[in-house]
């Protein structure tokens, strides 16, 4: 009698010949199908995260998994019962969009700046790839800060999206709206006496900008301090006076400094 049998102490290896979606950046995806194959004639147990290994087959698909990092585990069994080293398919499902607010806005954040030139932080809850706007048109760049220069006098409006590595897009647009205001204010000054000499102890002035601005006034020597058109002065002593007045626009221009000077004598020749 004669007896022939094949002797196999070599383990089937595993090839996994595609996953989709790919494995080599999170996905958004709540589905994934993984194909394989071994290099000879075995069956195949799958385990999906902790879960245990049950057969399997090719392809293997699963969906419904839950938001995180998800591993799948095939192991391949020859028909002399040699088993695999465990292949491992990992992959992160990421589902949530990503959140943007401002960073550092430089040289101001304010809604009024004096200045042609911006640079403009965006910060992101997670690694993106932005896309920013300048009044409706595209801006170079995919990085914060974005740096926007030239800019005219007027109203803008800068807008960024955001889309992670998942491809989920931000929920809304971040909107920031400013005005570009290079230009210093004018100043208009009256006084009730603006020259020459004088008995009266007071004075008053009335002072008016060419836009929205902040005032402030100074007494002869003293500091400039915030003040508000009319102003009076009384209890003045004799001898030289002055008054002057400056203003400071939104965003932060100064205008030049009109003054007005006089003479108190109250003393009888």
């Amino acid at each position: 009698a004669t007896y022939a049998w094949t002797t196999d102490y070599t383990a089937p290896l595993i090839a996994i010949s595609s996953v989709n979606p790919p494995v080599e950046a999170p996905s958004n995806q709540n589905s994934v199908s993984v194909a394989f194959s071994a290099s000879e004639q075995a069956s195949f147990t799958c385990a999906w995260d902790s879960e245990p290994k049950t057969p399997c087959a090719s392809p293997f698909a699963f969906a419904g998994f839950s938001e995180g990092s998800h591993t799948l585990t095939l192991v391949a069994t020859d028909t002399a019962g040699n088993s695999s080293a465990p292949t491992p398919v990992s992959w992160t499902s990421d589902f949530t969009a990503p959140t943007l607010q401002f960073g550092q806005i430089f040289p101001s954040s304010d809604a009024f700046v004096n200045s042609a030139n911006l640079s403009i932080g965006v910060v992101s809850s997670e690694a993106v790839v932005l896309q920013a706007t300048l009044d409706g048109l595209p801006l170079s760049g995919t990085d914060s800060p974005f740096l926007v220069s030239n800019l005219a006098e007027g109203a803008h409006v800068f807008s960024v999206t955001a889309v992670d590595l998942a491809k989920n897009p931000s929920a809304t647009a971040l909107t920031r709206t400013f005005t570009v205001d290079l230009s210093a204010p004018s100043v208009s000054l009256s006084a009730a006496i603006s020259s020459g000499a004088t008995q009266a102890t007071a004075n008053s002035f009335q002072f008016s900008a060419s836009e929205v601005a902040t005032f402030y006034c100074a007494l002869d020597g003293a500091t400039f301090a915030p003040c508000a058109s009319p102003l009076s002065a009384a209890g003045l002593s004799d001898g030289g006076h002055s008054f002057r007045v400056k203003a400071v626009d939104l965003a932060g221009n100064e205008s030049a400094t009109p003054s007005v000077s006089w003479t108190i004598d109250t003393t009888a020749p």
